[in-house]
């Protein structure tokens, strides 16, 4: 599936590109296509970050949540999910 994800995305059918990423199990390649697609949410949402606990690696993680939300609630209850590691 993994390669079948290449060749929908070469052929510019993202949607596809990304099923077939994500019955690859492939979370690398899941994570990549999102934040190509900007599907900030479903980075987010994806757990891919979840060992993630160096500084830059939840300032990456931040940096997508301000992209996502806009207004103050949503944006602390945001931060308040990003910190729970």
């Amino acid at each position: 599936n993994e390669l079948l994800s290449f060749w929908h995305r070469a052929h510019g059918d993202q949607e596809k590109a990304l099923s077939s990423a994500r019955e690859s199990k492939n979370q690398d390649l899941v994570f990549n296509l999102l934040m190509e697609q900007g599907k900030w949410k479903a980075v987010l949402d994806q757990g891919h970050f979840a060992e993630m606990i160096s500084p830059a690696k939840i300032g990456f993680r931040i940096a997508l949540a301000r992209l996502l939300f806009d207004s103050k609630n949503q944006a602390h209850q945001c931060s308040i999910n990003l910190l729970v590691l």
